[in-house]
């Protein structure tokens, strides 16, 4: 979850796409993932909750996280098509955050991220109560 605020009318409809835990206890590579993002990941199993909790209705929720493999599986492989057209001055520039990048993807993909990592959507309505 990040810090933003959103200007929503009234009967207006959220869709949120949130990073999650997949497990409240997550070891140290995934603490570091979440922290160089900047990710203050819900538990998977309670967004709805945290929603609610700030007067929205949840029309709709549902888990994503399978859909993780695939978005790393294209991710990393756009980085190497990338990579390639580089020029070394432009990787030199772009080092930090293409590390970044492989990292993350490598650890979903091979080093079992995903055990710890999820995805929901949910589709949000603000509640009357909160009009």
């Amino acid at each position: 979850m990040f810090k933003s605020e959103v200007i929503l009318k009234a009967d207006g409809v959220l869709c949120s796409g949130e990073i999650t835990s997949l497990k409240k206890e997550y070891p140290v590579f995934i603490k570091d993932i979440f922290d160089s993002s900047e990710i203050h990941p819900l538990l998977n199993e309670s967004c709805s909750t945290y929603y609610t909790e700030r007067k929205f209705s949840v029309l709709h929720e549902q888990d994503l996280s399978s859909s993780l493999k695939s978005f790393y599986e294209n991710a990393s492989s756009a980085l190497e098509m990338s990579i390639e057209k580089l020029t070394e001055k432009e990787k030199s520039y772009y080092k930090k955050l293409l590390n970044k990048m492989s990292h993350e993807s490598n650890a979903y993909l091979k080093l079992g991220a995903d055990k710890y990592i999820g995805f929901k959507m949910l589709i949000l309505k603000l509640s009357d109560s909160a009009s």
